[in-house]
């Protein structure tokens, strides 16, 4: 009864808006119009469409979203997925992403279940409230460069991720943004974090270990990680151990070490070198001249 309650809520809302863009003078929407298999809100002003939810059921099965579709004549970018437009769609498996895309919606995929995988195309800049909450089925997570920041709730209860890697893009991360991720085993944090919402990795009891890129420690809120972390180790830049050992929440680990390489080689190709290390278990491509060193992820030439 409560997810008709909300469901219904949802719909009344999105309609809301719609109205209101159309009466602010915004342009000419064309709400769910089926294109394909899919349904779209269709802005003609600007030309762009944004996926959203089937008018009755359910999408299922491997969704390809398209970079652009037309209707009556004119192409529209597709640049968003709209709220709850795959809200529960647990026969959902997999989904493709176009690098047209530039944001995910509120509740975009939340309780899909059964999805396995999904690869967060270079173009998206957000990764709104609750975007993959309660996506149980979800093992591997592929974070773009272009994200900026992820939401509270994004991927909350994602029980069967066992490893994530957010890019040095993302700023902030949410409250609760990893909350219950029971399967997660590794996590490894850019550069430009600056902030980490309120038990954004609580209840992740199977983390074994943090690699944190920044140099100077992101502020933690409340409960970042509350679960037992005596466990867990955390990597941080060589000369940033002694800032974490002190800072609120950080200086909680027991076990703090310097982010060092693992076996390096040289790469060419393109004309372009690069340096391959291996830390972790995760492999970097360091593009540059091969003498580099590695200070956390600052390369500094010598």
């Amino acid at each position: 009864m409560k997810n008709i309650i909300n469901r219904a809520l949802a719909v009344e809302k999105k309609l809301f808006t719609l109205l209101l863009a159309v009466a602010a003078g915004v342009g000419t929407m064309f709400a769910s119009t089926k294109i394909g298999d899919l349904y779209y809100n269709l802005d003609a002003t600007n030309q762009t469409a944004e996926v959203t939810s089937q008018n009755s059921g359910k999408y299922s099965g491997n969704i390809i979203i398209p970079s652009s579709v037309t209707y009556n004549s004119v192409s529209y970018s597709v640049t968003s997925i709209g709220n709850e437009a795959f809200w529960y769609c647990d026969g959902l498996t997999s989904v493709t992403i176009p690098n047209s895309v530039t944001s995910i919606r509120e509740s975009a995929f939340d309780g899909c279940s059964g999805l396995t995988s999904v690869t967060i195309p270079n173009s998206v800049t957000s990764i709104e409230y609750g975007a993959f909450y309660g996506c149980s089925g979800l093992t591997s997570v592929t974070i773009g460069n272009s994200v900026t920041s992820i939401g509270n709730h994004a991927f909350q209860y994602c029980s069967g991720l066992t490893s994530v890697t957010i890019g040095n893009s993302v700023t902030s991360i949410g409250d609760y943004a990893f909350n219950g991720c029971s399967g997660l085993t590794s996590v490894t944090i850019g550069n430009s974090v600056t902030s980490i919402g309120e038990w954004a990795f609580e209840s992740c009891s199977g983390l074994t270990s943090v690699t944190c890129f920044a140099t100077r420690p992101p502020q933690l809120d409340y409960g970042v990680f509350s679960f037992s972390i005596s466990s867990c180790v955390l990597y941080v830049p060589a000369g940033s151990i002694s800032a974490y050992q002190s800072a609120d929440g950080w200086k909680d680990f027991t076990n703090i070490l310097p982010i060092s390489p693992q076996g390096i080689e040289d790469v060419q190709g393109n004309n372009v070198q690069c340096t391959k290390i291996l830390h972790n278990g995760q492999i970097y491509l360091l593009r540059g001249d091969k003498n580099y060193t590695l200070t956390g992820q600052e390369i500094i030439v010598p």
